[in-house]
């Protein structure tokens, strides 16, 4: 299923400068994985639809953008790895509520 952002305006203490950059970071994403999910290298794509400036002025339209993940750079894909769960033993049981001194 996509995840759709639809940002209107700016934040109040956002500048010119802050908007006006070749690279913007629009939007951090948190990833909870369900259980089910299968183990493995699962893709993210961003996609931009339309860019306004607050002067009305379209500057970007239908273009792919670029996602930052764990791999320390800029990809058109993001990543999320998934793994099997491993089983530790932290904790052990015990059948009766009295502990071992």
């Amino acid at each position: 299923r996509p995840l759709r952002f639809k940002a209107v305006g700016v934040p109040d203490k956002t500048t010119a400068a802050d908007v006006t950059q070749a690279a913007l970071l629009l939007v951090t994403v948190k990833l909870r994985v369900h259980i089910g999910t299968r183990a493995g290298a699962h893709t993210f794509k961003a996609y931009t639809k339309q860019f306004i400036n607050p002067g009305s002025f379209k500057f970007l339209s239908d273009m792919q953008g670029s996602m930052l993940d764990a791999r320390d750079s800029a990809h058109h894909e993001g990543k999320l790895y998934v793994r099997n769960v491993a089983e530790r033993g932290i904790l052990s049981y015990m059948p009766s509520a009295q502990l071992a001194n």
